[in-house]
């Protein structure tokens, strides 16, 4: 196989390399932005649970 050959060859592969890391990226920017979604939820609920956690009367304290 000729040097040229080689080297054309060795583009292509790292072409395809690329291709596959660059849809690895998008769906890791996918999950990150899942994950952001979920963060700002879990931080919604702690703040609901510390306003509506505390009893407001006796009856309901057995119950938080």
């Amino acid at each position: 196989m000729s040097l040229e050959r080689r080297i054309t060859a060795i583009k292509l592969v790292q072409r395809i390399k690329q291709y596959e890391i660059d849809g690895h990226a998008a769906k890791l920017a996918v999950i990150r932005a899942r994950q952001a979604d979920l963060q700002g939820e879990i931080k919604n609920l702690a703040q609901m649970r510390d306003r509506e956690g505390h009893a407001s009367t006796l009856e309901s304290a057995p119950y938080l």
